[in-house]
């Protein structure tokens, strides 16, 4: 049902989301060319694993492109031979748009979607930000809502915005990684064993996005809620403040923005 080309990363993240799920393992193949990576999928997932992106074309309904965005084309040009109207072809490569994939295909088939996920599907926490051709077949577009709605949240967006939805939602969890790694060792620098610093931290923005997202609330309202005058709080926002904090995320979500528009 499901074949998956690439078994990267973001390949073995879908292939963790759909199993936690409940998809079916005997729903996916995966198309792998490194003999060991498939040897490894398929004995810690159950899954089928094959060489062949014609075997995926041929026989599986939707097909999800997990390469790099410079492999996209030779992906499109082996799959343009066996692609069937009853198919659907999904993308999450950035830069490459659906005029691209188009492009590569040299037919007419319109059964083509840009998802730009992030590595949370593997939690089903994911975020996938979606856009398509508006004569894509209605069922396809059913069954694509199903099985990836169990992976998280998706978002019907213009597909113009995808570059600059992929620079927050898809590289954001490295930023914000790095962001409680630091507060953990900032918390070991002061004195707190550092698993209960990593747990500190990691609730600490658990319990404040929830609060956020739950109580719709603006961060800024929260943050003030935390924030007592002369306190403890307004002294960090203010080394905060000093060394340009916000001005440091915008050039951070600016350059991977402008990254990707190269890397076609």
């Amino acid at each position: 049902m499901i074949g998956i080309i690439g078994g990267g990363n973001m390949g073995e993240a879908f292939i963790e989301g759909f199993l936690k799920a409940g998809v079916d393992n005997n729903e996916i193949l995966v198309c792998e060319i490194d003999e060991k990576r498939r040897k490894d999928l398929a004995e810690k997932y159950k899954i089928k694993v094959c060489d062949s992106i014609d075997i995926v074309g041929k026989t599986q309904k939707i097909i999800l492109i997990a390469v790099k965005p410079y492999q996209v084309k030779e992906v499109c040009e082996k799959l343009s031979n066996t692609l069937k109207d009853d198919q659907l072809l999904i993308s999450i490569a950035a830069g490459v748009s659906l005029k691209d994939i188009k492009s590569y295909l040299k037919t007419d088939f319109k059964n083509i979607i840009r998802i730009m996920p992030n590595l949370m599907v593997a939690v089903n926490k994911g975020i996938l930000a979606t856009s398509y051709y508006q004569k894509i077949d209605k069922d396809l577009l059913f069954d694509f809502k199903h099985y990836f709605s169990k992976l998280g949240y998706i978002y019907e967006v213009d597909e113009k915005l995808l570059d600059a939805i992929t620079a927050i939602s898809g590289s954001g969890p490295a930023f914000i990684s790095v962001f409680v790694e630091s507060l953990a060792d900032a918390g070991v620098y002061i004195g707190i064993p550092r698993n209960l610093a990593l747990d500190f931290a990691l609730n600490a923005i658990l319990g404040t996005v929830s609060m956020i997202k739950e109580k719709k609330l603006h961060p800024a309202t929260l943050k003030d809620k935390v924030t007592s005058p002369a306190g403890t709080t307004i002294e960090g926002l203010k080394v905060l403040e000093e060394n340009n904090f916000r001005a440091l995320i915008y050039k951070i979500i600016l350059e991977t923005f402008n990254k990707t528009k190269k890397v076609k």
